[in-house]
C-alpha cells in the first residue's frame, strides 16, 4: 500500500553520530520524498523544463520551426518522459503542472500567445499529452513484459489471464488480457502502482493491438490509437 506515512523516528544515530532525516532523496535522477507524493519530483521536473524553456525563448527568434521541435524534444520532453510510468496515480493537480509545461512548450514552437487555445496545436505538431503518454509509457512496458523482453522484476508483477477461463464476450477468444490483482487498495495513490495500473492500460486498449508482436508497428500504432482518441474531435489548424 502507498498511502499516509507517519515518521516514527525522531533521530537515528550511526556509531554515535546523528544522521539527520531527509524529507527527499533522489535515485537514478527521480526525486522520492517521504510521503511518496510524486510531488518532489513533479517539483524538481518543473523547474528544469521551465528553466530550458526561459533560456529557449531568448534565442527564438534565430530558430527554424523544425529546430525548435528538436529542442523541445531533447529539453524538454526528455524530462517529462523519464520515469513517467511511475505518475499513473499523480492528481489532477499535478497532472495539470505538468501539462503546463507541455502547453508552455508548443506556445515557444508556434510563438503563441499565452491565452492561445493550445490543444488544436498539439495535433498539429503531434504530441500526445502527458496523460497519454504515461498510459503510452505503462502499455509499452506491458508489451515487452508479455514479449520476455523486459526485466524480470517487472515480469513477476504481470499475470496474463487463464484463456481457459469464461470471461465477459468482449474478451472471449483474446489470449493477452492481463489478471487484475484480487487486492483493493486502500489508498488512491495505490493505483499507480505498476501491478494495478498497467492491467488497466492493457486491456482497455484494442483486440488488434493487444495482439501486436512487432515492437517498432505496436509503438507506432499505440501512439495512433492515443492520438486518434485524444484529438477525434478537435479540427485542425
Amino acid at each position: 500500500e502507498i498511502g499516509p506515512y507517519t515518521n516514527h523516528f525522531d533521530n537515528i544515530m550511526l556509531s554515535g553520530t546523528q544522521v539527520p532525516l531527509a524529507q527527499t532523496a533522489k535515485n537514478l535522477g527521480f526525486v522520492f520524498d517521504d510521503s511518496l507524493s510524486l510531488q518532489a519530483h513533479i517539483a524538481s521536473v518543473s523547474q528544469k523544463c521551465n528553466m530550458s524553456l526561459r533560456n529557449l525563448r531568448r534565442i527564438a527568434p534565430k530558430l527554424s520551426f523544425e529546430l525548435k521541435v528538436q529542442l523541445v524534444h531533447s529539453c524538454i520532453f526528455s524530462h517529462l518522459d523519464y520515469c513517467n510510468a511511475v505518475l499513473g496515480s499523480i492528481n489532477s493537480s499535478q497532472l495539470q503542472s505538468l501539462q503546463r509545461i507541455q502547453n508552455a512548450a508548443v506556445r515557444f514552437i508556434f510563438n503563441l500567445k499565452k491565452r492561445a487555445h493550445i490543444k488544436p496545436y498539439l495535433k498539429k505538431a503531434h504530441f500526445l499529452p502527458v496523460k497519454d503518454r504515461i498510459d503510452y509509457k505503462i502499455a509499452l512496458m506491458v508489451f515487452k513484459v508479455i514479449h520476455n523482453i523486459a526485466p524480470k522484476y517487472l515480469q513477476e508483477l504481470l499475470n496474463l489471464k487463464d484463456p481457459n477461463a469464461v470471461y465477459s464476450l468482449r474478451y472471449n477468444n483474446d489470449t493477452n488480457i492481463l489478471q487484475h490483482p484480487n487486492t483493493i487498495p486502500h489508498f488512491k495513490a495505490t493505483y499507480g502502482a505498476f501491478s494495478l495500473r498497467a492491467p488497466y492500460v492493457w486491456n482497455s486498449l484494442p483486440h488488434s493491438l493487444r495482439n501486436e508482436h512487432c515492437l517498432k508497428k505496436f509503438k507506432s500504432c499505440l501512439k495512433t490509437f492515443y492520438f486518434e482518441k485524444t484529438y477525434r474531435d478537435t479540427e485542425d489548424i
